[in-house]
C-alpha cells in the first residue's frame, strides 16, 4: 500500500509540474529572462493605450 501511494504521490507531482505549462503559451516565443519584462510592459503599454482610449471616449460622449 505504501508503495502504491508514492508512486502515485510522483505521477501527482510530475502532473502538477507538467499542468501550469500550456497556460502560458507565451514562454514558448519568448526567452526566460528579459522575455517576461518585455511582455509586462506590452502588458503595461496596453493597459495604458487603454485607459487613455476609453478616458477620451467617455470626453467625447459627454460633450
Amino acid at each position: 500500500m505504501n508503495g502504491e501511494t508514492e508512486v502515485a504521490k510522483r505521477g501527482r507531482d510530475r502532473a502538477r509540474l507538467r499542468s501550469p505549462e500550456p497556460r502560458f503559451p507565451v514562454r514558448k516565443w519568448v526567452q526566460p529572462g528579459t522575455g517576461s519584462a518585455v511582455y509586462c510592459c506590452l502588458l503595461l503599454l496596453i493597459w495604458i493605450w487603454v485607459w487613455f482610449g476609453l478616458v477620451w471616449f467617455y470626453k467625447e460622449i459627454s460633450h
